[in-house]
């Protein structure tokens, strides 16, 4: 995890979640898919730090496929709109605790209320494993996230 992020955690509770959204686990073959969203999501962002999109497939194989820390398959999911990929979350156990690896929504999707609705999901599903907490870090400048997690009641350490 980079230094200068701002790690924050939660203390899980079950989460109210609107059931517009139909909400898929993530499979192996969704790696490119999913890459080329989270792509689309970060360019012309403070996220964005002249990654090519090799650089996210490989970013996003090395969470699928647990080579970064035990991806939990059971609390990650995507969301898609006409068969295609518009919002995903990616949860790794990371240091003792779910980390949400990877949280991204396409660029035309963003402010629609999907990246609250899959991390409502994925908290329900990780009391469901039986899981207290999640973390995550985030870049300072990213104020639209910060003030996602915030809302849900994610709290800095």
């Amino acid at each position: 995890m980079s230094s200068n992020k701002i790690k924050m955690t939660y203390r899980l509770k079950h989460q109210a979640i609107e059931e517009i959204y139909e909400f898929q686990k993530i499979e192996i073959e969704d790696i490119t898919k999913l890459s080329i969203v989270m792509l689309d999501s970060i360019k012309g962002t403070c996220e964005y730090v002249g990654e090519t999109l090799k650089d996210i497939v490989e970013e996003i194989d090395s969470v699928v496929s647990g080579s970064f820390a035990p991806y939990i398959f059971d609390a990650s999911y995507q969301i898609k709109q006409k068969d295609q990929i518009v919002a995903a979350i990616m949860i790794s156990f990371y240091e003792g605790y779910p980390l949400i690896s990877e949280i991204f929504t396409k660029k035309q999707n963003q402010g629609s209320g999907m990246a609250a609705s899959l991390i409502k999901k994925s908290v329900n599903s990780l009391l469901e494993i039986g899981y207290k907490e999640l973390t995550l870090n985030v870049e300072p400048r990213n104020t639209a996230a910060l003030n996602l997690y915030e809302k849900i009641g994610f709290e800095k350490e």
